[in-house]
């Protein structure tokens, strides 16, 4: 029988249960049914449980965390062209633009597959699971980082960051970095071979050739002993989060996506990316992050932590011209070049390999076009073999940069001449000009010349673009050649004929070419039809009629632009070329249809008369940065740039915060890098506005090169086109 007190202990658990019910029932019913009542258990036992189960009740608990909604299962959207991006296999490149609310795209959730660990790092489980709440650790940032952290004017990188900047305004600490910082990659997918050799090789390449140096310049600790007793403790290692599900391109970046997210706190390093080429960029950033103060000091973060940097190009084609149909610069500049370009965050080098005064590049498939190469010392014949080709490509390809390759036809084929039966019979015009040369239209060789060279580069450049000149075809050579004058007066009959016949060789190698602008009226009147659209390179930024490029633009064809960008002419300083407008002539499209990643593909930059020695000089490197920061950041410069989107004068920036960027970049470049010398990194000398240096060496060499061409073609002329089987005739 039950008695009173077993009759109050009832009523007591009860109301325990009624009040644990109330405010926290999900704790009480676990535990009760964790412990159950049980027949016969002992009243004090009884009495021990509703104790427990009213302290748990009443002890006080801070609310619960809130939850994120699951984000969505669906791939994240950049921009229109990321979504065509798949289905579009013939774009050369494509411009990724930022949506206003970009920072929430990188919610997806991921599942780490992590790449086995060196010796002596933590066992794979145990890093998985550790890297797994990095990777949710960014994605909270990520979906709201306004909860916790504040937008930022800028970080102190060039060039300056399109995206975003989120950080903590009211912190001022910098978080110290280990000389000897690591990086572990890891990946939500099963990574290829070949993109888990690239993304090793990308951190290899920076690790020896930048960022050891960065972090252990000004720094006397070791790697054994960095950081002990130092306090905030040193961030001795960082993730590589990767998932390529937005890389549509391979090796050649078609398509490929740039853009970077990188998230530090006080324990976490991060880098998420979506491609290799986007690794390249991220760490390009990092780079510039790390700064220091002092010789027993660690290196630390320029930005106090946590921060967060979205970035992403504004266009995907971010190029420089190199001539070397002019000038030989060495393999070990030509080099040196990819790098400086790389860091900047350009992505293509524009390869100009032949031109009236050289033919520089050494084919096997036609030797005799060696002997066109430069004529200084005839004994020493200056080309790039294949060999050098490969070699520029490859260390090209490790840097995250596209090289292109130009062969100008029809025009601007002097260096050709010592392929007979090419280039028409002109010899007075070749020596009252010695530039202006033309091919012979109706000269079966001459379109055997071009497909055997054109497989041959195409075999050694894996890009799919190749250039194929097109600009300042003159009639006076062909006017002089009785065997093509004799068949038309007009010099657009002949152009024709040979565009026809170009086309035919194009799409046998599918090729997909590049065309300065002279050469678009026979595409836009459709006489010759091209299996690849083709890409109209803009230059003459002078004529004042440009409405046929924005028809066509507006039709879908694609242009890159040097417009202002002639670094021989109109890009003359920091001031000038940071100042110019690509876009002039094009400003009555509209701005979806500029946003289109397949219409204004990008810029680039065309130092014409160069040297070698300009690789070195202050005049070439601080005009290009100049340039990047315009094809990168595009108008982030006018939102948040002190020098308004006209022209500046960088000597009023010394000692502000542009001034810094540049100046920190140059050191980076200089002293780190040794890619010239550091002395050129004052404000003083980059805000000097001079030519080109050895401007009049150039000329003079280029005038010997012309003499001894025109001696050439005078004392043995191309073979002329007078059988039946080399005459085509116009088609």
């Amino acid at each position: 029988m039950v008695n009173r007190r077993q009759c109050y202990l009832v009523a007591l658990l009860s109301l325990a249960v009624a009040v644990g019910a109330l405010f926290y029932s999900s704790q009480v019913t676990w535990s009760l049914a964790a412990s159950p009542l049980k027949t016969g258990q002992s009243l004090n036992t009884l009495e021990a449980t509703i104790s427990a189960l009213l302290r748990n009740t009443n002890t006080a608990h801070p609310p619960p965390t809130p939850q994120l909604p699951p984000p969505s299962a669906a791939p994240e959207t950049f921009s229109k062209g990321d979504q065509q991006a798949s289905t579009d296999s013939t774009v050369i490149g494509r411009k990724e633009g930022l949506k206003k609310d970009d920072d929430d795209e990188d919610t997806k959730p991921h599942t780490a597959k992590t790449l086995p660990l060196p010796s002596g790092r933590p066992e794979p489980k145990k890093a998985e699971e550790h890297h797994a709440g990095m990777r949710e650790e960014l994605d909270k940032v990520l979906h709201s980082p306004g909860l916790t952290l504040q937008r930022l004017h800028d970080a102190p990188v060039w060039p300056l960051v399109r995206g975003k900047v989120w950080g903590d305004k009211l912190r001022d600490s910098l978080h110290p970095l280990s000389p000897c910082l690591r990086f572990a990659i890891s990946s939500g997918m099963e990574l290829k071979t070949t993109e888990q050799s690239r993304l090793d090789e990308i951190i290899s390449l920076f690790q020896g050739r930048v960022l050891n140096a960065t972090l252990r310049r000004r720094t006397n600790h070791s790697c054994s002993s960095s950081g002990q007793g130092a306090s905030p403790s040193p961030l001795t290692a960082m993730l590589i989060d990767f998932d390529d599900q937005y890389d549509h391109g391979a090796i050649v970046p078609n398509v490929t996506n740039e853009r970077y997210v990188m998230y530090f706190s006080k324990d976490t390093g991060m880098i998420r990316i979506h491609s290799h080429f986007a690794l390249v960029r991220a760490l390009a950033t990092l780079v510039q992050l790390i700064a220091s103060s002092a010789q027993d000091q660690l290196p630390f973060l320029a930005l106090p932590v946590p921060f967060l940097i979205v970035d992403q190009p504004a266009y995907s084609h971010r190029g420089m011209l190199l001539d070397t149909g002019r000038e030989f610069y060495s393999v070990d500049s030509i080099l040196r070049l990819v790098q400086t370009l790389s860091m900047a965050k350009m992505n293509v080098l524009h390869w100009h390999l032949a031109d009236d005064q050289s033919f520089s590049f050494a084919s096997e498939a036609v030797p005799e076009l060696v002997q066109s190469a430069y004529p200084d010392d005839p004994e020493n014949l200056k080309t790039y073999t294949v060999a050098d080709i490969k070699r520029v490509v490859e260390e090209a390809r490790k840097w995250g940069m596209r090289v292109i390759p130009e062969l100008d036809v029809p025009g601007h084929t002097g260096g050709w001449n010592r392929a007979q039966g090419v280039l028409a019979n002109c010899p007075r015009f070749a020596c009252n000009t010695a530039s202006g040369l033309t091919m012979h239209p109706y000269s079966n060789r001459t379109y055997d010349v071009i497909e055997h060279v054109l497989k041959e580069v195409r075999s050694l450049f894996p890009d799919p673009a190749i250039h194929l000149g097109g600009d300042e075809v003159t009639e006076g050579c062909w006017m002089e050649d009785p065997t093509i004058s004799s068949i038309s007066r007009n010099k657009n009959d002949h152009w024709a004929h040979f565009e026809r016949k170009l086309n035919e060789i194009v799409s046998r190698l599918d090729i997909e070419p590049i065309r300065w602008e002279e050469s678009h009226k026979f595409f836009v009147d459709k006489v010759v039809v091209p299996k690849y659209p083709i890409t109209y390179h803009l230059w003459q930024w002078f004529l004042q009629d440009f409405s046929w490029a924005v028809k066509e633009i507006n039709k879908g064809s694609r242009v890159i632009s040097s417009f202002e960008l002639y670094m021989d002419m109109w890009c003359m300083s920091w001031d000038d070329c940071y100042g110019q407008n690509p876009l002039r002539h094009l400003e009555s499209l509209d701005q979806k249809t500029i946003d289109d990643p397949n219409r204004v593909l990008g810029f680039e930059a065309c130092p014409w008369e160069m040297t070698e020695l300009n690789l070195d000089s202050e005049n070439l490197w601080v005009r290009l940065v100049g340039v990047a920061e315009q094809m990168w950041s595009s108008s982030e410069i006018n939102a948040t740039s002190p020098v308004p989107y006209g022209r500046g004068k960088f000597l009023r920036l010394h000692g502000n915060r542009t001034a810094e960027r540049i100046v920190g970049f140059c050191h980076v470049l200089s002293g780190t890098m040794n890619l010239f010398s550091e002395d050129l990194c004052s404000a003083s000398r980059l805000g000097r506005s001079e030519p080109i240096t050895k401007q009049t060496t150039y000329r003079r060499r280029t005038r010997q090169r012309e003499e001894m061409i025109c001696k050439r073609i005078a004392t043995d002329p191309p073979i002329p086109c007078t059988s039946p089987n080399c005459r085509t005739g116009p088609t």
